[in-house]
């Protein structure tokens, strides 16, 4: 395994980028899905049932012994764990044996070799209206997601959120049935995605964070480049969930035009309000383990963005429920939906500008702190 992931990291070019980027997230998405309550009521039903027929194969004799302690069936069970703790300690020493006999380090190696020259370029953002200070900034974030270990753990959120609401659709289809499930996730995806990725944008900075001080930079083209990679992020992965799940659960093109419209207001809310907090409230300690924010700023971000996206999406989600979207029919009087969008856009566009207001300010407090 040692030299597998020496072998891996040591790769170069676009190939060894996205591979390692691509076995971290594997990774990631893989240990959490182990403890989802479908997967694992799934696997212990698997393992219940053939523990009488596969009892000789020595990695389910911890299971063997559980199943005939619940049988009350004593002698069995003691002997199981003997058997197991035996085959424990077994194992490690035949590793420890076989790691201090064969195991060695790679040798580091360090080569010098010439560059080549460098040609200044500009960069495809420019065509999209960005400057290129706030395109290199965008490429800048882009970049640390897809190339540091640590941020890898952040990218493999969206995945694990979007599986975790797809796995109740696909053991129990028929709980979901009337729900419109499509709605809940476009409220979810952009409650949770923008606000993660804007409060560590300014954290994961680290010690270079006063190599900003050193840039003719404005707040706004600050906030523009740093807040690329959410907006990027958090559209693609709503508007694609919501698509596919209206495939698999329709609630209707307007219901669903609707929520993504909402939706894309809570995603500039929710990374304006997470910008801001990321600046007022760092974590400049870099690490495996680094939350980037500090605690307070998140508390005060999740429940700023909360009561944000509840505003927003509330006059959408009375329309659907009173049109009997989410589950039937109710006793209430429909909201036609032509009331309700509007009403929707002017709370987003006033929400989004003051949380504008709220990130340009802790922009200009950090930019100015810097410079001082």
């Amino acid at each position: 395994m040692n030299r597998v992931s020496s072998t891996v990291y040591g790769k170069r070019g676009r190939f060894g980028i996205l591979s390692r980027l691509v076995l971290l997230v594997l990774l990631f998405v893989a240990v959490q899905m182990a403890f989802s309550p479908y997967i694992l009521y799934a696997a212990l039903g698997v393992i219940a049932a053939g523990v009488d027929v596969a009892w000789v194969v020595p990695v389910i004799w911890p299971s063997v012994a559980l199943i005939r302690l619940i049988r009350l069936e004593m002698l069995p069970a003691l002997a199981f764990v003997a058997l197991s703790t035996a085959f424990t300690v077994l194992v490690f020493e035949v590793a420890s044996t076989l790691r201090l006999r064969y195991w060695s380090p790679t040798p580091v190696t360090i080569v010098i070799s010439s560059s080549a020259e460098y040609v200044p370029h500009t960069s495809g953002l420019t065509r999209f209206g960005f400057n290129p200070l706030e395109a290199a900034i965008a490429l800048k974030e882009f970049r640390a997601l897809v190339r540091r270990k640590d941020m890898a753990r952040f990218v493999a959120i969206p995945i694990v959120l979007v599986i975790s609401f797809m796995l109740p659709m696909v053991f129990a289809p028929s709980d979901s049935a009337g729900r419109s499930p499509g709605f809940f996730l476009a409220a979810m995806i952009p409650f949770m995605v923008p606000l993660m990725f804007s409060t560590i944008t300014v954290g994961q900075e680290g010690k270079a964070v006063i190599n900003i001080c050193t840039l003719p930079i404005s707040a706004k083209e600050f906030i523009k480049g740093k807040l690329t990679p959410a907006w990027t992020i958090s559209a693609v992965v709503a508007v694609g969930v919501v698509g596919a799940m209206e495939t698999v659960a329709p609630m209707g093109a307007e219901n669903m035009l609707a929520a993504i419209v909402a939706g894309l207001f809570v995603i500039l809310i929710g990374s304006f309000i997470g910008l801001g907090v990321g600046s007022r409230y760092p974590d400049y300690a870099v690490g495996t383990r680094s939350r980037y924010v500090t605690l307070k700023g998140f508390f005060i971000g999740f429940l700023a963005n909360g009561f944000s996206t509840l505003a927003v999406f509330a006059p959408v989600t009375l329309h659907v429920v009173t049109s009997g979207g989410i589950r039937d029919s109710v006793p209430l009087p429909s909201l036609s939906l032509t009331t309700m969008l509007p009403i929707t856009i002017i709370i987003g566009c006033t929400l989004s500008y003051l949380a504008y207001r709220y990130c340009k300010a802790g922009v200009n407090d950090l930019l100015s702190n810097l410079e001082a």
